[in-house]
């Protein structure tokens, strides 16, 4: 699976210029139908295509989560919950906290809903395990989603 994201800017309403890695066993159908996740420039994304990733989604698991405000997780956070998702904080070392108003889960397992997308705020060499632990959940969801810069071949 290749991946790779993101900080937020905004293009037209939906958040977008994060970088979506995509189970295609579960790709929505906006997803280019006749390009397979190897020929897909992981570089850089239209922002239509990204546009209309987040116009399917509402509720985000976000894994790495730092309820300290100056992180890019808890802005990211703070923009998608604005923008009407429901974004569902991840991280063991805060589990059973609230902020926001957002109870703090400590595994993606924990989360007792299911979860359209899953957003790593994990550095590359953390990500395989998230991902499989994303994989894992029933649903699946349809998206998983990490930072610029951040990439993980496995």
């Amino acid at each position: 699976m290749h991946a790779k994201a993101a900080c937020l800017r905004q293009v037209a309403s939906p958040p977008v210029n994060a970088r979506p890695a995509l189970s295609f066993a579960r790709a929505p159908d906006y997803v280019a139908k006749n390009l397979g996740p190897d020929e897909m420039n992981h570089d850089s994304y239209p922002d239509s295509y990204i546009r209309g990733i987040l116009n399917t989604v509402k509720t985000i698991a976000m894994v790495g989560f730092s309820p300290k405000e100056n992180r890019p997780s808890y802005f990211a956070f703070k923009y998608l919950s604005e923008r009407g998702y429901r974004v569902i904080p991840v991280n063991p070392g805060q589990a059973g906290k609230s902020v926001l108003g957002h109870k703090i889960y400590g595994s993606l397992a924990d989360i007792p809903e299911p979860v359209d997308m899953v957003d790593i705020f994990r550095a590359s060499e953390h990500v395989l395990p998230v991902v499989k632990q994303a994989l894992a959940l029933t649903p699946k969801p349809q998206v998983i989603w990490m930072q610029l810069t951040i990439r993980n071949e496995e």
